[in-house]
């Protein structure tokens, strides 16, 4: 019921800070030199998936690849993934490191940033870490699906789909240069689109057309 053009959509803008250093997981988790770090963030809750990257995460272990996953969050449901990761046998390779003040050093030390999500508002935490330049796997719901174009600027994967992420995993840690490529183009989207400079002048067209339309009534 609503006229054409009512609802208009700005969204948050990000500026990626210069001065944040990478946490160094194989130094701190002693990690082989050769391992792929996935790194996640957010609510130990059933909204946000963690169940399926455990299970997807059982996959590629089983499959004999070098992969290491780490969450930073608390929550209800972490005796219960807690369990989850002990019986799938991941005891070496999924670390849950708690809350943590200041997410974007993680972010920033890990391969590749997962948020395996059945839904989103705007997902920030992939926002921030496209604009740092880190490759993220992300299922296709609401909010990821205008921040990521699939094999373009990140990986889109099919939401409570354990084969799905595997294979967007698999995606993003088989091949280097490929996540290099999609962290430099996350970077630059985020820096043209969600900047908070992007998000003032569209705030400001939005007002500017709203008092032109109240002064023509």
């Amino acid at each position: 019921w609503f006229r054409p053009g009512f609802v208009k959509v700005i969204y948050n803008g990000f500026n990626p800070p210069a001065d944040v250093d990478p946490f160094d997981f194989r130094a701190n988790f002693c990690l082989p030199e050769d391992a792929l770090v996935f790194f996640s963030a957010g609510r130990l809750a059933s909204q946000k998936g963690f169940d399926v990257l455990i299970k997807a995460a059982a996959k590629g272990v089983a499959e004999g690849h070098n992969w290491y996953f780490f969450i930073a969050g608390k929550g209800k449901k972490e005796k219960e993934l807690r369990r989850q990761v002990r019986a799938e046998g991941l005891d070496d390779r999924f670390h849950f490191i708690g809350f943590v003040d200041k997410v974007l050093p993680y972010v920033l030390g890990a391969d590749v940033f997962v948020m395996p999500s059945f839904y989103e508002g705007m997902p920030n935490a992939v926002m921030e870490a496209m604009g740092v330049g880190k490759c993220c796997v992300a299922t296709a719901v609401n909010g990821s699906t205008e921040l990521i174009e699939d094999g373009v600027d990140g990986i889109l994967v099919e939401a409570r789909n354990p084969e799905s992420l595997y294979v967007g995993l698999l995606r993003a840690g088989s091949d280097q240069a490929f996540r290099e490529e999609l962290g430099s183009a996350a970077r630059e989207k985020v820096r043209t689109n969600f900047s908070e400079k992007a998000m003032l002048d569209n705030l400001e067209d939005c007002l500017v057309e709203s008092i032109r339309e109240s002064l023509q009534k």
